[in-house]
């Protein structure tokens, strides 16, 4: 287009907004075309330099800003430089944001299909990692390359679809589904905890009597005892109908709707256009109505509680769902509508997850190393902790009985239910009341009407799990102290962290990569693997690991089958059974995992491989010379995963195929696509880019949001928001990526600065005003925390045996900084082939360890000592230092 092309006739079409090429060229220029009933299109801005058009889309929910962009080749860097200003200009009222175009830039690691990675497509990333867009073309749409974008924040509802090339280039069809309000009506009963009389409850408790606890059977005396608890409330907490209204958009009120229909009535006049801006000013009145509201409640909450967390999800404007499920579809292809249908839908899916794999049982062979005691005690005390600890929020079980009477009474309910506990453990009995589990589906990725796209929360009694505490607490310190677990498992166990086992990983391969060593990895993970337990099996391994007979009658019956419903919208599915499992949401079921798949390790003894296992999730790996084959690294890499496959065969447990990988680790031979180590991306040159990117992808969308409310918010608020909200997934698995660069760093780093420019303050006052660190500066700490729970005994042996103690010298006490050093001292220097690797790393760390005050290293604890670090770096900031955020880092000492 130029200006000599005045009119373009699209039949059916109006043009809204047009924007030639400024230099005479003919064929370029951009246009929107909008159909010719459509009247709720309005243009707002036309780019100066830059071949760039805005307008907006008014829907009945607001206005949605749509930008249309072609961008030459050859083009300045200014057009992309000035997107910033636009968005922000034009930002002004809108609830979400399109820009498409051709913008012909590159970037492999963000687009894919690209030509390497040029300097105006990671501009482009990074205006889009501020602004919270996505991309959402998945494809090359000329030739090999991806030079058609779509950029959005409206990801959740914006479709994107390939279609054939019209040109040089193919079409790209976005479907944008414009949100209404969706209403749900709810009936429950609730209590009312406001007007309860707590004291004369605990003293109607007080005066009961509990002697039909020994008679009859434990079935009968749970039954009993929890009617009589319900009834004794009722007379002293109010008891009501509640009917709830819940919607997708809360804060629509009566006038907003008055204002929708008044704007659709004038549709096709021509004040059509005002109605439409009168129409989006009443909404966006209304929503900040309400969300200053929340904010007033939500600043009334205890912060961290689970309505604190709830409320905060609605002031970040996160997506928010009603409780209905949306229609699912069978494998048959029909639709299921009702909330029955898919109440049973789930039922069968969920039922069908946890069949046993067929095969006969192997023997479990060997002796227990220890033996536990017949003679089991359970303490009142140990059931009023557990009682007291009890969370007030927790989700009530099929027995109706809440957990916060409990919890407030119970000093008094200590007693019966001990009672009820030991009948049951010296009898064996696990009470049919208690063999019911609700299911509640939660949605976990893919298509949302797909059943098997969503897994089970089992809600059981609270009564039920407080007494598998009080049971718990003796078999499962027997199973800690006689190492029933096995030293590769790190999950349920205190002092083994997620977090600690992918350091603990990260750095032996980094010592492989600096011993010029290859590192072949195997990963695997069990699929269904709580669901899928043989019992027969289990309780072998039980017997076998030393528990007792009392015990082990006790298990028999616990894991004997139950029956379980799926709940949706009120409505129950019929039951099914639960057999051969190890029950979720059940206390005892992670630490009978764990007893389970502790054999495994036995398999895999003699290869000579490091395993570290995360409940199902099971990790081995090797070192090489490099002058190993990589084909034959991996045929010997096959005969480990086929001497697992034979346990498995054995326990009656299936592997994951399609999670079953092998990864060799190295800087130039490295083979394999890059794969997911409990959270974090590895690849194979440990460059953690790919990680990094991951990251920023999840946590820009979380600062644009937070930003958004910044009206509700000062300046502390924010902070206070953003530590809540995003520095956890900036510094998820610090210890996975510490070591990397810092040009890969960097992008990392920048989300925290341009979040606290644009609060307007500057990284020292971040700092110093409001204990906001930079994010280095938080790495470094964090990582120094490790060195001094390893050095103090406080970590796992595997991280203890990472860092060991200097090596004494004959002159070393002489010198005068020897003099002025602390007592723990470790060994610096690891000859090696990377030097640069080995210093960003954790391991370059030591250096600044060795150099830290005495009365640091010795603090009392982990936190007293990262206060203390803290501390040396705010005098460096107080100072002034133009390097003050470097005090801790091992990255100084890099020539």
């Amino acid at each position: 287009m130029d200006e000599a092309i005045e009119d373009i006739d699209v039949p059916g079409y109006r043009m809204v907004a047009r924007r030639d090429r400024t230099d005479g060229r003919k064929g370029g220029g951009v246009a929107l075309f909008c159909k010719r009933e459509v009247r709720s299109v309005v243009h707002i801005h036309t780019s100066g330099d830059a071949e760039r058009i805005w307008c907006l889309l008014h829907g009945d929910l607001g206005p949605v800003r749509i930008g249309v962009w072609y961008r030459a080749p050859d083009a300045a860097p200014a057009e992309i430089s000035t997107l910033i200003d636009e968005l922000s200009d034009t930002s002004s009222g809108v609830t979400g944001t399109i820009l498409l175009g051709d913008m012909n830039i590159h970037h492999s690691s963000w687009l894919r299909f690209s030509s390497g990675c040029s300097a105006e497509g990671q501009a482009l990333r990074n205006i889009c990692d501020d602004a919270g867009l996505l991309q959402k073309v998945r494809e090359p749409m000329r030739n090999q390359y991806l030079l058609d974008l779509v950029l959005t924040d409206l990801s959740d509802t914006l479709r994107v679809e390939v279609l054939p090339a019209i040109t040089d280039h193919k079409l790209v069809m976005c479907r944008l589904r414009i949100a209404t309000p969706i209403y749900h009506a709810v009936t429950r009963y609730v209590w009312d905890y406001k007007q309860a009389r707590w004291d004369g409850l605990i003293q109607a408790f007080a005066n009961s009597d509990w002697q039909y606890l020994a008679s009859g059977s434990v079935d009968t005396a749970v039954e009993t005892f929890t009617r009589h608890v319900l009834n004794t409330s009722r007379a002293f907490i109010p008891y009501r109908r509640l009917r709830e209204r819940k919607s997708t958009h809360p804060w629509i009120t009566p006038a907003c709707e008055a204002a929708v229909r008044k704007k659709i009535a004038t549709e096709g006049c021509p004040h059509y256009e005002d109605e439409c801006r009168r129409c989006s000013a009443v909404l966006s009145a209304a929503y900040t109505h309400y969300m200053r509201r929340v904010r007033d409640r939500l600043a009334n909450l205890p912060r961290g509680s689970k309505a604190w967390w709830k409320w905060n999800r609605v002031l970040l404007n996160k997506s928010r769902k009603t409780a209905c499920v949306p229609p699912l579809r069978t494998n048959a292809g029909q639709w299921v509508l009702d909330a029955k249908g898919k109440a049973d839908l789930f039922a069968q899916t969920f039922a069908s997850k946890s069949m046993l794999p067929s095969g006969p049982a192997g023997d479990v062979i060997g002796e227990p190393d220890q033996h536990m005691s017949c003679f089991l005690v359970l303490r009142l005390r140990w059931t009023a902790r557990i009682l007291k600890d009890i969370r007030e929020d927790s989700a009530t079980g099929p027995d109706g009985l809440p957990g916060r009477i409990l919890k407030r009474c119970y000093s008094v309910l200590g007693v019966p239910i001990t009672k009820l506990a030991r009948r049951m453990l010296h009898e064996g009995v696990w009470p049919r009341a208690w063999r019911v589990h609700w299911l509640v589906p939660l949605y976990k990725h893919g298509s949302v009407h797909n059943a098997g796209k969503y897994r089970g929360i089992h809600l059981t009694t609270v009564l039920s799990k407080t007494v598998e505490r009080v049971i718990g607490m003796q078999l499962v310190s027997f199973f800690r102290r006689s190492n029933a677990y096995g030293s590769s498992q790190w999950a349920y166990r205190p002092g083994h962290s997620c977090r600690d086992l992918v350091t603990l990983l990260v750095a032996k391969w980094i010592l492989a990569f600096h011993a010029a060593l290859k590192v072949c990895i195997f990963l695997s993970d069990i699929s269904g693997a709580f669901d899928r337990v043989s019992v027969e099996i289990l309780l072998k391994k039980c017997r076998r690991a030393g528990v007792s007979s009392v015990m082990l009658s006790f298990l028999e019956s616990f894991l004997a089958p139950r029956t379980a419903s799926v709940i949706v919208d009120g409505e129950m599915s019929a039951p099914f059974a639960l057999e051969d499992t190890v029950f979720q949401g059940t206390v005892f079921g992670p630490p009978l995992w764990n007893t389970f798949f502790a054999d495994e390790s036995e398999v895999t003894a003699t290869t000579g491989t490091y395993e570290s296992k995360f409940a199902d999730d099971l990790n081995h790996f090797r070192v090489f010379p490099c002058s190993v084959d990589n084909d034959a690294i991996i045929a010997e890499m096959t005969t480990w995963q086929a001497a697992v496959h034979q346990w498995g065969s054995a326990n009656r447990v299936e592997f994951d195929a399609s999670k079953e990988r092998f990864v060799i680790l190295h800087k130039r031979h490295g083979q394999g696509d890059d794969f997911r180590l409990l959270g974090s991306w590895i690849d194979v040159c440990l460059s953690m880019g790919p990680n990094i990117s991951k990251i920023i992808a999840r946590a820009r969308p979380k600062v644009t949001a937070l930003l958004r409310t910044r009206p509700f918010y000062t300046t502390t608020g924010m902070i206070t928001q953003y530590k809540a909200h995003v520095l956890c997934i900036l510094e998820l698995n610090t210890g996975s990526f510490y070591h990397a660069t810092t040009s890969v760093l960097e992008p990392l780093d920048n989300v925290q600065e341009s979040f606290i420019r644009q609060l307007g303050l500057t990284r020292c006052q971040a700092f110093l005003d409001h204990n906001l660190a930079p994010l280095c500066v938080r790495r470094d700490i964090a990582m120094l925390g490790l060195i001094f729970r390893s050095v103090s005994g406080q970590a796992h042996t595997d991280l203890a045996a990472l860092f060991g103690p200097a090596p004494p010298t004959e002159h070393y006490h002489r010198t005068r900084r020897a003099a002025n050093q602390h007592d723990r001292q470790l060994q610096e220097e690891r000859p090696g082939s990377h030097p640069a690797l080995m210093q960003r790393s954790v391991f370059g760390l030591i250096r600044v360890w060795n150099r830290l005050p005495h009365h640091v290293v010795h603090s009392t604890c982990v936190s007293a000592f990262q206060v203390s670090l803290t501390e040396l770096v705010r005098e460096r900031c107080r100072a002034q230092d133009g390097n003050w955020h470097l005090r801790l880092s091992p990255r100084r000492f890099i020539p």
